[in-house]
C-alpha cells in the first residue's frame, strides 16, 4: 500500500504517466506516508538511502514536457493566415504606384491603404478575389489603362466613391466591355438602365455578372461567379 501511495501523488503520477489527479488533501497525507517510508528504510535498511533518493525525486522531479511538433494541419493554417505578397514588393512597382495613384485621385473618399486594398481584389491577389477570377487571372500586375478606364465608367454612373468600392472591389479590374456586357446578359427586368443602375447601387456584385450559361449551352459551364444564373 505504500508503493501505491508514492503512485498516488502528483509528482509520481507524472513520473509513471498517470492521468488522474489526487485532491491537495489526499496529497498532503500521502507525502506524509511516504516521508515515513523513506525514514524507515534509511533506519532498517542498508540501501535505504537510495531508497530516499529514489523517493525525494518522484516528489521534486518535474518530467520534461514533450517537444510539441506542427502537423500538417498546422502548418496549412498558418500558411493560410500568412498574406500574399504584393505586386508593389515586385519589379514591376511602378504600374502598381501609378494605379494606386488613379485610384486615391479619382476614387471619392480612397487612401493610399484602401487603393492597395481595391489592387488586390481586382489583380486577384487574396483568396476571395480568386474565386471570382477562377482562371481568367492569377495575382497579375495591375494595368493602369483598365484601372483608369474602369473607373472613369464607374464615375459616369456616380459609383467611384469608397463605400461603394470595398463592396466589389473587384470592379476596377474589369474592363470596359465586361462593364458593358453586365447590362447586355442581364435579365429582361434588369435591361433598363434606370433600373439596372439602381440595382447595382444596392448590390455592387451585380456588376461582375456578364455570363449567362443558359443561354448558350444546356449545362453549367463552369463560371458561376460570373453568370447571371448563380
Amino acid at each position: 500500500s505504500s508503493w501505491e501511495g508514492i503512485r498516488a501523488t502528483p509528482r509520481a503520477m507524472a513520473l509513471y504517466g498517470r492521468t488522474d489527479r489526487a485532491s491537495p488533501a489526499r496529497s498532503r497525507s500521502i507525502a506524509t506516508r511516504v516521508g515515513a517510508l523513506a525514514l524507515f528504510l534509511a533506519v532498517s535498511v542498508p540501501c535505504g538511502r537510495s531508497a530516499i533518493d529514489f523517493v525525494c525525486g518522484a516528489l521534486t522531479r518535474t518530467p520534461k514536457r514533450p517537444q510539441l511538433r506542427q502537423g500538417p494541419a498546422v502548418q496549412l493554417h498558418a500558411r493560410w493566415k500568412t498574406p500574399a505578397k504584393g505586386p508593389s514588393e515586385s519589379p514591376d512597382a511602378a504600374a502598381w504606384k501609378e494605379s494606386a495613384a488613379v485610384l486615391v485621385k479619382e476614387v471619392e473618399g480612397c487612401t493610399e491603404q484602401d487603393a492597395e486594398a481595391f489592387l488586390r481584389e481586382g489583380f486577384a491577389w487574396t483568396r476571395s478575389s480568386k474565386r471570382f477570377w477562377r482562371s481568367a487571372r492569377k495575382e497579375a500586375l495591375p494595368d493602369v489603362e483598365i484601372v483608369q478606364a474602369a473607373v472613369q465608367w464607374l464615375k459616369e454612373r456616380d459609383l467611384a466613391t469608397r463605400s461603394w468600392m470595398e463592396k466589389f472591389p473587384e470592379a476596377i479590374g474589369l474592363s470596359v466591355e465586361e462593364l458593358d456586357r453586365c447590362r447586355e446578359t442581364a435579365p429582361s427586368y434588369l435591361k433598363q438602365e434606370a433600373v439596372f443602375l439602381k440595382s447595382i447601387k444596392a448590390n455592387p456584385k451585380l456588376l461582375g455578372k456578364n455570363y449567362d450559361c443558359l443561354e448558350d449551352h444546356d449545362a453549367c459551364q463552369g463560371f458561376c461567379s460570373r453568370c447571371w444564373n448563380t
